[in-house]
Formats: C-alpha cells, sequence, structure tokens
C-alpha cells in the first residue's frame, strides 16, 4: 500500500485562507467590505483548493 503524500497549504493561525501579498497591501489601504477585492478573495480560494 502506497504511504499517502502531506500536502502543505500555509494558512493563518485562525485558519483561514492564505493571502496574497497583493491582496495584503489592498486590505490595508481600504475597507476589506469592498465588493472590488471580490475577485482577490476568489482568487485566494481558489488557488488554496488546488494546492
Amino acid at each position: 500500500m502506497a504511504k499517502p503524500s502531506s500536502i502543505t497549504i500555509p494558512t493563518e493561525s485562525i485558519g483561514s485562507i492564505p493571502r496574497p501579498v497583493d491582496m495584503i497591501e489592498r486590505l490595508a489601504k481600504g475597507d476589506s467590505e469592498d465588493a472590488n477585492l471580490a475577485p482577490l478573495y476568489e482568487d485566494a480560494i481558489r488557488d488554496t483548493i488546488e494546492r
């Protein structure tokens, strides 16, 4: 039987999705509820799932 390989997904200590640097910078400049940030959240979620 093959040994399962481990998958490493870096996350924050609160267990949320990892945030790319560009997303962190945009969040630091404005409102986290800004609808224009939705694509950044979607990209971060997609990247986490793909990893």
